[in-house]
């Protein structure tokens, strides 16, 4: 297919990065040790979601770049139906990524319009997909607002009864609302320059059952052309009844290192690929 139209195609499945949050069962005593594995945990869930639109990008401009035996993923795309929808169908057994990643089950997205045209909504969920065997459920639908006032493209992405089942049997919930601005890459055919500022807030239970609420209190920066994704912003994550956690990605270097926050104790971590 053609630069262009691929990229609207790309796009129109759309990257963008499903910010949610592994909430601590600590209290405020708990030890350095223990507050740096929960950020570590954190920043690897966003990682990790974040894969998942990245594959489907690269999925619909290369028509399967991350297949490794030519069969992994199958892709099928719909143009003839209303909406259209493209089906990224990774089998029933695990199937290894050029990521290192296992993944089985398929990825489903369909939308109604090209991304760039105002009122075009975009829906992506999950059929019995997993990945390194961690189930994925959830819906995300993206829908474009027009440009802002600078001028960027911007997308309300709503996400609802979003879940993942661990391969512990613990099971993280959530749901959200966020805007995403589209800042740059939006005139090139490839999805590896695109950058993202996405704010917005949203609210769940962690692993250990215990409900939280987030917000975007700086805006994360979103580098596709980074293998860790995320560059900067700050995300401030308040367990009920507890202190407030506060994530902190830095100021755009492209890194595996962040910032965890809570009243007097910083520690640093790092995000797991």
């Amino acid at each position: 297919m053609k630069a262009k139209n691929a990229k609207i195609l790309v796009l129109a499945i759309f990257s963008f990065l499903l910010v949610f949050v592994i909430v601590s069962s600590c209290n405020k005593n708990t030890d350095t040790t223990t507050e740096e594995s929960v950020a570590s945990d954190d920043a690897t869930a966003e990682a990790n979601f974040s894969d998942e639109s990245k594959i489907v990008d690269i999925s619909a401009y290369e028509n399967g770049l991350m297949k490794t035996n030519g069969t992994c993923p199958a892709v099928t795309i719909d143009t003839a139906s209303t909406p259209h929808s493209m089906t990224l169908d990774f089998g029933t057994t695990n199937c290894l990524g050029v990521d290192g990643k296992y993944r089985r089950g398929s990825i489903i997205i369909t939308w109604t319009g090209r991304y760039r045209q105002t009122g075009t909504v975009i829906t992506h969920t999950f059929n019995n997909f997993y990945q390194n065997d961690n189930k994925i459920e959830g819906t995300k639908t993206v829908t474009n607002m027009g440009l802002n006032n600078a001028g960027h493209l911007y997308f309300n992405v709503i996400i609802t009864n979003a879940k993942i089942t661990k391969t512990t049997g613990k099971i993280i919930t959530w749901n959200s609302t966020r805007t995403r601005e589209w800042i740059q890459g939006a005139n090139t055919p490839t999805v590896l320059d695109d950058i993202y500022n996405i704010t917005g807030s949203g609210s769940g239970t962690d692993g250990n059952n215990n409900a939280y609420t987030m917000l975007i209190t700086k805006a994360i920066n979103v580098d596709f052309g980074c293998q860790y994704h995320i560059t900067s912003g700050t995300i401030e994550i308040t367990p009920t009844g507890k202190l407030t956690r506060t994530i902190d990605y830095g100021n755009g270097n492209c890194d595996d290192q962040g910032t965890l926050t809570v009243g007097k104790q910083t520690v640093v971590f790092k995000i797991k690929r």
